[in-house]
């Protein structure tokens, strides 16, 4: 599984982008969501509180797994690409953030 960790750190750089890109454009999670760098295949992200609930909610129904704890007064998710994680599966992450309503 060494072999893959490349793939997997090129996954959640896609994934950082696009969750980067959501927290710039969404309508609704534009400022609210902040990501941090990613260098492994693990990413968290800063979510504010008045989103979160109903953010992490959104995904859980949607089946994209995220943990989440409480962070200097923020949600904050933590997103894992690994073995079973594919790029169809990112891109469908990726989507269901983009059709979040609120």
């Amino acid at each position: 599984h060494v072999r893959r960790l490349a793939d997997d750190h090129a996954l959640l750089r896609q994934l950082a982008e696009g969750l980067a890109e959501a927290g710039r454009s969404h309508p609704v999670l534009a400022g609210r969501l902040g990501v941090a760098s990613a260098n492994t295949n693990i990413l968290f992200t800063d979510l504010h509180a008045d989103v979160a609930p109903a953010f992490t909610d959104w995904l859980a129904r949607h089946g994209v797994r995220v943990t989440s704890g409480l962070y200097a007064g923020q949600t904050r998710l933590r997103w894992v690409t690994h073995l079973d994680v594919t790029p169809q599966q990112v891109a469908e992450a990726l989507d269901c953030v983009q059709k979040f309503k609120g």
